[in-house]
């Protein structure tokens, strides 16, 4: 090619690309259009590489006397009884999750119920979220091969592979799609089962046996599961592509919705949306309310700024709405093994004593995780959350205890909110809280999760309170907070205290080093608070345990520990894999229980919030920082503990509330830009406010129209108890007659009910035991010869009756 035809290709190249820039000048739309357009593609190839990578593979090579299954890296070798004829790789029950749409489970409360599960699966609400999540794609098989032949899937999504003659060794390849619910392979012998495959990654196994034709099994094979990380740690990338996409869906909604009322499409609506917006008020933190003069001047102070009011208002509100759960759903009772010992131990500070006598017949008193060591009868837990239910016992109200400290930590968010992003986010972020059923339910419970909530709230805002003034009292008010979640939770105090104190102070170390000369006795003193938590900490040890740095929970449990490796846990090991299961397990559930929306819609607004700069960005950093700390720490521990929500995530609520307020704030902003770009002559901030706050009420609508209802629903009566367990616990409240043993052969409506009633001293009008056998009650009536002994019996429908021995 001639020189001069190069440089003619080069320059109309570059007059090409001139246009191309010019156009993208003049219809800034295009560009609009073109970043949106790459965005979406860019998320679609993303969650469907995630996806394929989810897919754990395995190969099940079946011979004449055994099978040989290789999956997660290991192998497992089961003999067989018989030759079998054919395999089938089985899917499990479409409507069977291990987290489903209500909130209930099938993998920890087995609060699932599938009858009403059945009922509302025609509905247009669950089949969206049933679209939404991909239901059909869970502990799916794909790519099933025999001998290297593709085996077509069954009509119900089973795959049946018919195996050769007796003398001859088949394998079957398979891949397992998004392992959730237990997977089943059946080896068929003609027409009847004769052996079973399980692969169950809640329970941390995958186990293998030979069936007889009476059902029972023989030969039993059992390997840890899973080992692998790399299907779950895409199974955990998916879920978090999947509300980036979701999150896209919503801004194009937002974005098309403006567009129409800009345009004149939807005419009655635009100039409704822009008078209610100007109705409501916007930037009235200088407004004054008028306050009558007998009202004391720090409430004077708050409801003079309508932002303050209206939260109080929230809070408040919340606070009733939350004693009620306490009173009418859990009848003021605890409803889970670690809350009935938090109120045990508090029964025992409530009495003086850091620990009380053990019984002589301890086989029938013990309660869950309380500990019987050198004649101290006392709980695994740190201290803080039963010193506090122990107030509440002293007042006769332990009930009231932490819907208390809960809306303290409500307004303590609020507070944090408004420094960081104004009045309006702040009350957002509060109102997002109240109407959580996540934060209601937990919040109304006799766990640990509220009282830590509480005091990491009011570190943070304490310690951004010295950042702005520089006053020594809010340190020390910090270290005080910061200790008390030490005493509560000391994992949640190491992350979030470090965390927050290298970011705050790190963020100001410029002018921390000019005042160094002033702050040091500050930072002195603050230490000190610390250093006497941990000496209180480490001293409450030594008087439990005898040994300073032996917790009550090691003694109890030495596998209970952080971390990853051999010996720890129930499962007798921990793996990262089982921590990306333990990840995916607490975010699903999240998903679904903190607000109550639908599934991947309840992150959606986070990606949001980082659409705009402005000064609350430093913000938005620091609760993102600690939001990806709090939740991503989980992964080290063995036990995802869910129970009323993801628990373990309680203390994420502050970042979780205020990223998702400032992401609809951040949806307006953006719709604001957008209008203005297409050029719209009206303004534009009030329709995309309408739009912002329109779709947030859709959304809110969700949790107020079906899920909340479904939680009043479920917690009626609640005992805590599997839903196939049926059990009239307010009449076993009800009963304490005098100078009485209540007893019990059953040993979850001991543990779960009645144990948490016992005096800690037995010296109670009614004692509660568990009476499993004959020899017992021998021994209680030897024990308490004063007492009368009633058995509780419990008939299939749950009735109960008291029958005196």
């Amino acid at each position: 090619m001639r020189q001069s035809e190069v440089v003619e290709e080069q320059r109309q190249g570059l007059s090409a690309s001139r246009r191309v820039g010019k156009l993208l000048r003049e219809w800034p739309q295009l560009r609009l259009a073109g970043y949106l357009l790459a965005a979406l593609v860019v998320l679609v190839v993303v969650q469907n590489a995630l996806l394929a990578l989810t897919a754990a593979p395995l190969r099940l090579v079946i011979a004449p006397a055994q099978a040989t299954l290789s999956v997660d890296g290991q192998r497992l070798t089961l003999p067989l009884l018989q030759q079998p004829t054919d395999v089938v790789l089985a899917v499990p029950d479409p409507l069977t999750r291990e987290f489903q749409i209500d909130g209930t489970d099938s993998t920890n409360n087995f609060s699932l119920d599938p009858a009403y599960i059945a009922r509302i699966a025609g509905t247009p609400y669950y089949r969206f979220q049933a679209l939404m999540r991909d239901s059909s794609s869970y502990s799916s098989w794909r790519d099933v091969r025999a001998d290297g032949a593709a085996v077509a899937p069954q009509p119900d999504g089973s795959t049946l592979a018919t195996l050769g003659n007796s003398a001859s060794t088949t394998t079957l390849d398979a891949a397992l799609l998004r392992p959730e619910t237990p997977a089943h392979i059946y080896l068929r012998c003609g027409e009847t089962i004769c052996g079973e495959i399980i692969i169950n990654r809640n329970d941390r196994y995958v186990l293998a046996h030979d069936l007889a034709s009476d059902g029972s099994t023989a030969n039993e094979q059992k390997i840890y599961f899973p080992e692998s990380p790399l299907p779950f740690l895409a199974e955990v990338g998916y879920l978090l592509a999947q509300v980036a996409l979701w999150s896209l869906a919503l801004l194009l909604v937002a974005l098309l919705l403006v567009a129409l009322l800009i345009f004149g499409v939807l005419v009655p609506f635009g100039p409704m949306l822009a008078a209610a917006v100007a109705q409501f008020p916007r930037g009235v933190g200088t407004v004054a309310c008028r306050v009558p003069a007998r009202v004391p001047a720090p409430l004077r102070r708050i409801v003079r700024d309508r932002w303050d009011a209206l939260a109080l208002l929230t809070v408040l509100g919340s606070f009733v709405y939350v004693l009620w759960v306490a009173l009418a759903e859990y009848q003021g009772q605890p409803h889970i093994l670690d809350a009935s010992a938090y109120l045990f131990q508090a029964k025992i500070f409530a009495t003086g004593q850091l620990s009380a006598p053990v019984p002589s017949d301890l086989g029938a008193f013990q309660g869950p995780f309380m500990i019987a060591s050198g004649g101290r009868w006392f709980a695994q837990y740190p201290p803080m959350t039963s010193l506090l239910l122990a107030v509440g016992i002293v007042l006769h109200a332990p009930w009231l205890v932490e819907p208390l400290v809960g809306t303290l930590a409500l307004w303590g968010i609020f507070r944090l909110g408004r420094y960081f992003y104004g009045g309006g986010v702040a009350w957002l972020a509060v109102l997002l809280g109240a109407l959580s059923p996540f934060y209601t339910y937990l919040a109304a419970s006799y766990m640990s999760h509220t009282m830590a909530l509480f005091f990491a709230v009011y570190f943070l805002w304490m310690l951004v309170r010295f950042t702005r003034g520089w006053r020594w009292y809010d340190l020390a008010l910090a270290a005080v907070f910061a200790v008390g979640l030490l005493l509560t939770r000391e994992f949640s105090a190491v992350v979030i205290g470090v965390a927050a104190a290298v970011y705050l102070l790190g963020g100001q170390w410029r002018a921390l080093r000019e005042r160094l000369t002033t702050l040091w006795p500050v930072f002195v003193f603050a230490g000190s608070i610390i250093v006497s938590g941990v000496v209180l900490y480490l001293l409450y040890n030594t008087l439990q345990t005898g040994s300073a740095i032996l917790t009550p929970r090691s003694l109890f449990s030495p596998g209970d520990r952080y971390g990853f490796g051999q010996g720890i846990g129930f499962y007798g090991q921990h793996t990262f894999a089982a921590g990306m299961v333990i990840l995916d397990q607490l975010l699903s559930i999240l998903l679904i229980d903190l607000y109550g929306w639908p599934f991947y819609l309840t992150l959606a607004l986070l990606p949001l919030t980082f659409l705009r700069r402005d000064a609350g960005t430093r913000w938005d950093i620091f609760c993102a920082l600690m939001l990806v700390l709090l939740v991503g720490a989980q992964a080290g521990y063995f036990y995802h503990g869910i129970y009323l929500g993801p628990r373990y995530l309680f203390e994420t609520l502050p970042f979780l509330l205020l990223l998702t307020a400032r992401g609809v704030t951040g949806l307006a902003t953006t719709l604001t830009r957008v209008g203005r770009l297409f050029g719209a002559v009206r303004p534009t901030r009030p329709l995309a406010l309408g739009v912002a706050s329109a779709l947030l009420i859709v959304l809110i609508a969700c949790n107020l129209f079906y899920y909340s209802p479904r939680q009043a629903q479920i917690y009626q009566s609640y005992t805590g108890l599997p839903i196939s367990m049926k059990v009239d616990a307010a009449t076993l409240y009800r009963f304490h007659p005098s100078q009485a043993i209540v007893l019990t052969n059953n040993w979850y409506i001991y543990n779960y009910i009645l144990w948490p009633l016992n005096d800690p001293n037995l010296a109670g009008e009614t004692l509660y035991a568990y009476a499993p056998s004959p020899e017992v009650l021998e021994q209680l009536h030897a024990t308490y010869p004063g007492r009368t002994l009633y058995m509780a019996e419990v008939a299939p429908n749950g009735t109960v009756t008291f029958v005196r021995v």
